[in-house]
């Protein structure tokens, strides 16, 4: 008996039934605010808070500590005032990192509660996000480890301005129409109703012209950063808002419960989108998701399945690859599949199911998108 693509995606098995679970509960917005406010904490105020003094200073301004992570003969953990960033010389770091990163090392909080150990710390109040913009939950972004994250990567050099709810419709009775924002997900066949609690609307100033104000859509990563996309006349434009970095969704579950281990894996978040419409009735609180935002996020990807399901120690498994179908995906899967091999995971390739596109969305496309754009009107 053959299956089409679709009917064989529909019927794939869930994971265990869960509990819902209290997520982040806050805007984009709000998010964007409490990572500003816990990223300006102070280094040594953070240091002092768990007991470490400086061992010297340096005539820069710059403190050197003996390292608050191991037994330290002689300070090799180097603050760097002007910038508020360390780096510790006995770490193997390749480059400074931040305040949430040095409090998610400490502590072993994921991101957002290192956040806002921090912002207690300090005595700072996240503002709240002004009246207009209507209060969403934004994606729960739970860490896959205790780990720290150092989220200090290149950046666009482009500037965020503003991270609104995303909207749907612009204008009142026979002149309602898409945003532009929701007409960019239409035109690549996904359902703005689907994509909007995962998405938001982001005001920046392009690198290259910083008096502009452009409008995007916006995919939250772990960094605090956005992956934005968008359609300028006949131009695709495609970047990120702030650090790059990969974005997680996890299953969550009560204490008492194993956690679902199933591991899905994606390159951008237009395929993540297409998977949700692939199979509706898929939600992040029974799966675990993790969206590469780019091919060089593979080493931080890597680490995540290396390090498993936070505090459970359970390792991911399955293992499974939503690749694109070039020469960049082929290097992934590889990638992918000899660490999955290591940990004693199963590895599944799904991009066979798609073989003649270049990617999950693209054949999503063919089969939807004209219909889809000829459906949802105003």
């Amino acid at each position: 008996m053959h299956f089409s693509f679709l009917q064989w995606v529909q019927n794939l098995p869930l994971c265990f039934i869960i509990q819902p679970a209290n997520l982040l509960g806050m805007t984009p917005t709000k998010y964007q605010k409490l990572r500003e406010a816990a990223k300006a904490v102070s280094i040594e105020a953070i240091l002092a808070a768990v007991g470490h003094s400086p061992a010297k200073n340096s005539t820069n301004g710059d403190v050197w500590y003996n390292s608050p992570f191991r037994e330290d003969s002689s300070p090799s953990f180097h603050v760097l005032n002007r910038t508020n960033q360390w780096f510790d010389f006995g770490e193997g770091m390749e480059r400074p990192a931040d305040s949430i990163t040095l409090a998610m090392k400490l502590t072993g909080k994921p991101f957002t509660e290192a956040c806002e150990w921090l912002v207690g710390l300090s005595g700072r109040v996240v503002a709240a996000p002004p009246i207009q913009r209507t209060p969403r939950a934004a994606i729960g972004q739970m860490e896959a480890s205790k780990q720290a994250t150092n989220d200090n990567l290149a950046e666009s050099g482009h500037i965020l301005e503003t991270v609104y709810e995303f909207s749907t419709w612009t204008g009142r009775g026979r002149n309602r129409e898409f945003t532009a924002q929701a007409r960019y997900l239409a035109n690549r066949g996904l359902k703005p109703e689907i994509c909007s609690p995962y998405v938001a609307t982001i005001k920046f100033s392009p690198a290259h012209k910083k008096t502009a104000k452009w409008y995007a859509v916006g995919f939250p990563n772990n960094g605090g950063g956005y992956e934005v996309r968008a359609q300028f006349g006949q131009t695709h434009f495609k970047s990120c808002v702030g650090p790059r970095d990969i974005t997680t969704i996890f299953a969550q579950v009560s204490k008492s419960e194993p956690p679902p281990t199933r591991l899905h894996v994606f390159e951008g978040f237009p395929d993540f989108l297409t998977f949700l419409h692939l199979k509706p009735d898929i939600a992040p609180k029974r799966e675990n998701f993790l969206i590469l935002n780019g091919t060089g996020m593979i080493t931080r990807a890597l680490s995540v399945i290396e390090a498993g399901i936070g505090e459970y120690g359970t390792k991911f498994n399955p293992l499974i690859l939503w690749t694109q179908n070039d020469a960049a995906g082929e290097i992934l899967t590889n990638h992918f599949l000899k660490k999955g091999t290591a940990l004693g995971m199963s590895v599944n390739s799904m991009n066979y199911f798609y073989a003649n596109y270049k990617d999950l969305n693209e054949q999503w496309q063919s089969n939807q998108g004209k219909k889809l754009i000829n459906r949802i009107t105003p």
